[in-house]
């Protein structure tokens, strides 16, 4: 395990290297342990070629990762219309607050709501079958892919494309840094394509036969 000096010097180092290889840091976090100001974890959020990607690290591993993370909620969302998110909240009775006037962020809100509704009707069979779908999709690259449940709470429901960095090998240089962003961010976009391509909404602005909105997988 390192000692504290070196985690936090070689996160150092891994910031530098995000912004030396085109990423933009947003947010830099650090977590202490319980009644010191010890640092246990750091992560920070970076932009990198227009989507958001993370790195962080725990004082105990020797090693720190880089992930690329997708929500669902957030996929369904931009595929719904202002009719259809206005639809499905006055369908299933969700509690929301609609401005006469709603700012674009009050509006991805409530699209963000509608898209956490239908998901939250989905079967057990048909998560089961969509995380299956995406999985096999990408199992063959060279880079870590977790999924999370969608049984708590589908607002947090996301898929993480993640690999490891090793800045405290004597081997360890910026290539790594790039090469990583480029993997997960690559096999994150396809991740995206088909966890949206997978995914059908029967809505009655879309089909004036459909009676109800209901989100499914394409079968």
């Amino acid at each position: 395990m390192p000692a504290p000096s070196e985690f936090n010097l070689a996160f150092e180092r891994l910031k530098g290297d995000l912004e030396k290889v085109g990423a933009e840091i947003q947010q830099d976090n650090a977590e202490t342990e319980n009644g010191s100001e010890e640092i246990i974890e750091r992560y920070v959020v970076a932009s990198y070629r227009g989507s958001s990607v993370y790195i962080a690290g725990e004082v105990e591993d020797d090693y720190f990762n880089i992930v690329y993370p997708l929500n669902i909620a957030n996929i369904v969302a931009q595929d719904l219309s202002g009719d259809e998110v206005k639809g499905i909240l006055d369908a299933f009775e969700s509690q929301v607050e609609s401005p006469d006037d709603p700012s674009d962020e009050e509006m991805y809100q409530q699209a963000r709501q509608a898209a956490e509704t239908l998901l939250k009707q989905m079967d057990e069979d048909e998560k089961g079958s969509y995380k299956y779908r995406i999985s096999t999709e990408i199992a063959d690259s060279d880079v870590g892919v977790f999924l999370e449940s969608f049984e708590e709470d589908p607002a947090i429901h996301r898929i993480e494309i993640d690999k490891r960095l090793y800045p405290y090998l004597n081997d360890y240089s910026i290539r790594e840094v790039g090469d990583a962003l480029q993997a997960v961010s690559s096999i994150g976009a396809i991740a995206s394509r088909t966890a949206a391509r997978e995914l059908l909404l029967y809505s009655p602005e879309r089909d004036e036969e459909v009676e109800q909105y209901q989100l499914t997988i394409r079968t």
